[in-house]
């Protein structure tokens, strides 16, 4: 959101989103799980076959971060949108 001034890794639960943003990816351009970022999924990690229960608990750990980011990501766009410093209404 760089035309916000807004850093997407400083907002609550980000590295939660980020992990099922690759994911997401991940099963949108390929059948398997690519190794380089299944290292990094701590469900995935050490497995030579991801089935079902893995991707169901990876889920279970990250559910509940999805609406907390959300409304993070909201308060800082409101914040960019309707507060102003003195600084930023010189500018």
């Amino acid at each position: 959101m760089i035309s916000k001034n807004i850093q997407l890794s400083s907002i609550d639960n980000y590295n939660k989103i980020n992990e099922l943003r690759i994911l997401n990816n991940s099963i949108k351009h390929s059948i398997k799980a690519k190794p380089s970022y299944q290292k990094n999924i701590r469900e995935f990690q050490n497995k030579e076959n991801l089935k079902y229960q893995d991707f169901l608990d990876f889920y279970t750990r990250v559910e509940s971060s999805i609406m907390r980011f959300i409304s993070s990501l909201l308060r800082k766009i409101e914040s960019d949108l309707y507060n102003f410093n003195e600084n930023r209404l010189i500018n």
